[in-house]
């Protein structure tokens, strides 16, 4: 459940975000639904919760943010909805309650680029602002017309927090003339194998095809799971670390079998920041007016998710993660 409020100018003045989830009587286990309500917008009257149900049923877990995915459909469905109320345009709307910092917690934003996500996205996209007494004239004419399919556009923010586990380690082993990275990560799909040999190439300045990957096995350092978009950042630092003090120890020229392993490091600071990614969903839509059948016709996702390793891999996760939105 959504409650928002809003003043004369399209200002957030109330967020209210409850979430009731059913669990087994076993089990608890709980999305994060109200995570992003929480640092989304600025409002000075704020209330989130979220109740467990124990109930008879199967164990759940965690799959590819499902909690976090149903939490701000809700929250952009009725900032949706009250644009309208306000007479805004959906995007002025949204940009109207940025807010300067985290209202969770008044930390400032490691970085907050939202409104070049919708600013830039917008042009994209051709996105046009909304004037509601033009759209509703526009929505009862398209009613009266023949025709099965009415189309529109919608928009809407996305947001992701920047997780990390630094139990991770991992091992440079200089071997038959190559560098063998290894370490317990699990590559599911999504990229894993490639970017960490480019973060390793990166780090010891050699050519990325003298560098060979090893993931899986549980001779090799201990690291964390494959989940919360922390591979990267989490295993890609204990890469680093370990490529860095590889080289302090054996120089240019390593001797055959040279080896080290490290462990991963958070920045000296990275308490003081709310560390989140950012993104703008912009969709053109065909609704039935026979069968009620729905179509994304076409649509974009412009996102700030930090410094892409790999563009090729990178587009493959935006374009998975917007398809399996459209599937939701």
């Amino acid at each position: 459940q959504v409650r928002l409020a809003a003043d004369h100018q399209g200002r957030l003045t109330v967020i209210d975000h409850r979430s009731v989830s059913p669990v087994p009587r076993w089990k608890k286990y709980q999305d994060e639904h109200t995570k992003a309500t929480k640092m989304m917008y600025a409002a000075p009257h704020r209330y989130t919760k979220q109740e467990l149900v124990p109930l008879d049923l199967a164990p759940a877990s965690f799959m590819r943010a499902p909690g976090e995915m149903t939490g701000m459909f809700a929250l952009e469905v009725a900032m949706d909805e009250l644009a309208e109320k306000c007479g805004l345009d959906p995007i002025e709307f949204r940009l109207r309650n940025e807010p300067p910092v985290d209202p969770s917690d008044q930390k400032p934003f490691s970085t907050r680029n939202l409104v070049a996500c919708f600013t830039e996205g917008a042009k994209a996209f051709g996105w046009k602002p909304i004037d509601w007494q033009d759209w509703q004239r526009e929505k009862n004419q398209a009613h009266d017309q023949a025709g099965e399919w009415q189309t529109g556009m919608g928009v809407a923010s996305a947001t992701y927090p920047h997780h990390f586990l630094f139990n991770t380690r991992a091992r440079i082993l200089f071997e038959g003339g190559r560098y063998k990275v290894g370490l317990q990560a699990a590559d599911l799909g999504t990229g894993a194998w490639t970017i960490l040999g480019q973060i390793a190439a990166d780090a010891l300045g050699v050519h990325v095809d003298a560098v060979d990957v090893e993931l899986g096995h549980s001779r090799l350092p201990l690291a964390m799971l494959a989940g919360g978009s922390m591979g990267t950042y989490t295993w890609g630092s204990s890469i680093m670390v370990a490529a860095v003090k590889f080289r302090e120890k054996y120089g240019s020229t390593p001797p055959e079998g040279a080896s080290l392993t490290a462990s991963g490091v958070l920045p000296k600071d990275y308490k003081n920041y709310s560390r989140h990614s950012f993104g703008a969903h912009f969709a053109e839509v065909g609704v039935s007016r026979v069968t009620g059948e729905v179509r994304v016709t076409r649509m974009l996702g412009v996102y700030a998710a930090g410094r892409i390793i790999n563009p090729r891999t990178a587009h493959s996760q935006f374009v998975g993660g917007m398809t399996m939105g459209i599937s939701a």
